[in-house]
């Protein structure tokens, strides 16, 4: 059980790529990991991509995701094309399966303090990762994940 209520901020989930290539009338960003279950929801809601080279730029640049069937979607077709340039960063607020994506996930906090800090990088298998992208020993994982929970800082 999630033990948000206690927390000073929601835990939330931001998929974050960027655009690779134009085809047609549309814009396409690496995708991997959306799981492919959530199509039906992908074809009945409107999902929303934010576009730009900086957080400002994005927020002012919403992209319509315009579903397209795949078993996963390792792409993320977005329009409209001409507001999303190659080499944009891309976020789309949306679970995706790590695993599947073999990107890494990075743990924030203090997003809505304005004051983001980085507590942890995983990579597809869960296994945390030191600032080399080396796999830390369980130890060493399990007490910064503590830390973490319990709101301390690390030095």
């Amino acid at each position: 059980m999630m033990f948000w209520r206690q927390a000073r901020e929601r835990p939330a989930y931001i998929y974050v790529s960027e655009i690779s290539h134009h085809f047609r009338d549309y814009a396409y960003a690496f995708g991997g990991g959306i799981w492919a279950l959530l199509g039906p929801l992908f074809k009945t809601w409107e999902w929303t991509a934010f576009v730009g080279t900086t957080p400002e730029a994005a927020r002012n640049n919403p992209g319509a995701y315009a579903h397209i069937d795949q078993v996963m979607d390792y792409v993320l077709p977005l329009k409209p094309a001409d507001r999303c340039q190659i080499g944009d960063t891309v976020a789309f607020p949306v679970y995706a399966q790590a695993q599947m994506s073999r990107a890494y996930t990075v743990a924030v906090s203090g997003v809505q303090s304005g004051q983001p800090m980085i507590e942890g990088i995983f990579d597809h298998a869960a296994t945390m990762l030191d600032e080399h992208l080396v796999p830390l020993p369980v130890e060493v994982a399990r007490d910064r994940c503590m830390q973490c929970a319990a709101g301390s800082t690390r030095g």
